[in-house]
Order: structure tokens, then C-alpha cells, then sequence
């Protein structure tokens, strides 16, 4: 399956934004969006939108969001899917609407009540349980010395479950200062 898009729009139709815009849906499906949306509904002219758990980046011009700048920041130029295209890029915050009046927060992640963690440790315990069930670690061991194993790590769960399946490998990450991955 592709991920819809537009030259103006990633990740959702149009349309998907539109009705998350009029109902307030903060998880309106999809990869996240994040882009220019042309006919907002109750809104006047064109506006950056960006997903409520900023799936899809998306930068403006540091300065364009105040409302007395000359350029709005829906002209072209002004904003961009790739913050290299821009001469000082600042992300447009995730959940947020960007007009010409300014920067709005129109999405939101709504606020649950705290859960029993036992039951959900449970579950991720049955998970991995699965998935590393059918790895017979010591047939690994007797085929090889171990020396020629080790785990490209994520940070993300797939590499965890690989690592927690064999912890005597080593663990290397790859990645920029800062990144969520090297910090995982």
C-alpha cells in the first residue's frame, strides 16, 4: 500500500484532514500527515498542518509563524518537507495548525485514565515469549563460538526482542548526536 500524498500534502488525502479539522479527531488513521492543506473549513486561505504525534516532518522559516511577518507561511519558499530546502528551519510543533493568524494547537492526545500496568506486562510478556519461543539459542551456540553474532540496534522493539534472544552478542547503534535512536 502507498502512502497517500500530495506535492502539498503527505501521508492522507485532503479530505481525511478536513474531517479530523471539523471533528477535532486527533487520530484521524493513516501514517500521520503533515503539509499544506489548501481549503481548511472555517478558516479563511490556506494553512500547515502536522499530525498530533508529528509522524510526517514538516519545517517552517524561523519567523514566518509571527503573524507580522510580510511572507505568511504558506508561501512557497517558506516552509518544506526537508529542513535543508530552508535557510534557518524550525519544525512546525506536532498537533498544530499554521496560518497566517499564527500558530494554533488544534490536536491534541486525549487524556486516559490510568491503567492496571499488570495486565499490559503480561501481554508484552506473552509477546515476546511468542516470538523468541521457536529460537533455540543453544543450537546457535553449538553451531558457532558466538563471535560472528552481534545485533544492529534500533532502539525500537524488533531489536530488543533480537537482543533480549541473544545477550551475550554485542549491541551497535548507528546515528547522530541526539537521535532517539542512540539515546534508546
Amino acid at each position: 500500500m502507498t502512502t497517500p500524498s500530495t506535492a502539498d500534502l503527505r501521508g492522507v488525502p485532503p479530505e481525511r484532514v478536513r474531517d479530523a479539522l471539523r471533528d477535532g479527531d486527533p487520530l484521524p488513521g493513516g501514517r500521520g500527515f503533515a503539509g499544506l492543506l489548501r481549503d481548511p473549513p472555517n478558516r479563511e486561505g490556506p494553512v500547515l498542518v502536522r499530525d498530533v504525534l508529528g509522524r510526517q516532518p514538516l519545517f517552517v522559516e524561523r519567523g514566518v509563524a509571527d503573524p507580522m511577518t510580510e511572507d505568511g507561511p504558506t508561501t512557497p519558499g517558506a516552509w518544506s518537507f526537508d529542513r535543508t530546502d530552508l535557510d534557518d528551519p524550525e519544525p512546525l510543533r506536532a498537533g498544530a495548525l499554521l496560518s497566517s493568524a499564527g500558530t494554533e494547537r488544534v490536536w491534541s492526545l486525549p487524556d486516559g485514565e490510568a491503567v492496571d500496568p499488570e495486565p499490559g506486562q503480561a501481554g508484552v510478556d506473552e509477546a515476546l515469549d511468542a516470538a523468541l519461543g521457536d529460537l533455540d539459542v543453544g543450537d546457535l551456540e553449538a553451531e558457532r563460538d558466538g563471535n560472528d553474532l552481534a545485533v544492529a540496534f534500533s532502539g525500537g522493539i524488533d531489536s530488543g526482542v533480537v537482543a533480549a534472544a541473544v545477550p551475550d552478542a554485542p549491541c551497535y547503534v548507528a546515528g547522530f548526536e541526539g537521535c532517539h535512536d542512540v539515546a534508546a
